[in-house]
């Protein structure tokens, strides 16, 4: 019989978002209620991560940071239109 675990957690839990450099493992966290743009450039080395672009074109990443932020700031305010909870569901990973 094999388990898995899986963990739930509330979409407000979220503390941050990570961005980490493939080219030399540095990161960066940027918490959802702050978030206003990606970052152009990793802070270890300087590798050009996203290129400024008018709304329409924003990265995939810009686009649900943003998304988040909202959802967070919907649920905080218990926002009628939103009659439901956001929760991510992620499994456990063993190293």
């Amino acid at each position: 019989m094999t388990t898995e675990q899986r963990y739930v957690l509330d979409v407000a839990d979220v503390l941050a978002i990570r961005v980490v450099c493939r080219k030399c493992d540095s990161a960066q966290s940027i918490k959802p209620r702050e978030w206003s743009e990606e970052p152009e450039k990793c802070p270890g080395c300087g590798t050009t991560w996203f290129i400024p672009m008018p709304d329409r074109e924003r990265s995939p990443l810009f686009r649900t940071a943003i998304a988040l932020k909202k959802l967070i700031g919907q649920m905080e305010a218990k926002d009628p239109a939103m009659p439901y909870r956001v929760c991510f569901e992620v499994a456990r990973t063993e190293e």
